[in-house]
């Protein structure tokens, strides 16, 4: 597994801004971008999650790949390194993930029909039942807090972690259509940090990061957690915390 920091170049600014504004209307464009930087075999399915940070001067990608970039437009600048986390039982990690976070219910109670719903949305809805008048509801954050709280702690349960201390922010919506299709979709994001507890490494790893092969490829597969993977979504980025 390799880990990667993909910054663009200083000398390509105006390449910069044209491809973020790409990236601005359609998703996809992006995904393709983070696509060209992998090796070129037209028989391998995606074997990496990616991440856009935006909080420094100009916004960079994290990918985690099964294989090593070796392939990039040359207004990008990448630097690799062999991703090989050993994980302690009980042990402290600082983690920062973007997840399409949904949760899925019937479509009616005898129903066999289900929807997948964005969390925060499933958990206004719940409340706005609860509480017709809205001077009665909670803050938009505590809402938000809430139901990434209760999503994390079952993902948690699944995958071999407790969460310890957590931040919920930044929900936003993205929209993408992919090439040769008109539709537009689009799905919504939540970023989720603080520190959590591994309670079962291998689990934990496994599940978010090596995985299991599929049927089409012998290298380890990068897993990651919700949904929406492919377009920037998934990655748990995390670092030893102090204790």
């Amino acid at each position: 597994m390799y880990l990667s920091k993909i910054t663009y170049s200083p000398s390509h600014r105006a390449e910069m801004v044209e491809a973020l504004t790409s990236h601005q209307r359609n998703l996809f464009n992006e995904h393709e971008m983070i696509w060209q930087c992998m090796p070129q075999d037209q028989d391998a399915e995606r074997d990496f999650l990616y991440r856009r940070d935006e909080n420094s001067r100009q916004p960079f990608y994290y990918l985690l790949s099964a294989r090593k970039p070796e392939n990039w437009p040359e207004f990008l600048q990448v630097e690799t390194k062999v991703f090989a986390p050993k994980l302690e039982t009980g042990g402290h990690y600082g983690f920062s993930l973007r997840a399409n976070a949904v949760v899925t219910r019937k479509v009616e109670k005898n129903s066999k029909r289900r929807i997948r719903r964005d969390i925060v949305e499933a958990k206004v809805d719940e409340y706005k039942q609860r509480f017709p008048n809205p001077q009665d509801r909670p803050p938009s954050s505590m809402i938000h807090h809430e139901a990434g709280e209760q999503w994390l702690k079952k993902q948690g349960e699944k995958y071999g972690f407790r969460p310890l201390s957590l931040i919920v922010s930044n929900h936003q919506y993205f929209a993408y259509h992919k090439k040769g299709n008109s539709a537009q979709r689009q799905f919504a994001s939540l970023d989720f940090d603080g520190v959590l507890e591994v309670t079962e490494p291998l689990v934990f790893t496994e599940a978010m990061y090596t995985g299991r092969p599929n049927k089409q490829q012998s290298e380890p597969v990068v897993r990651g957690m919700g949904r929406s993977m492919a377009y920037g979504c998934g990655l748990m980025l995390i670092k030893k915390a102090l204790r």
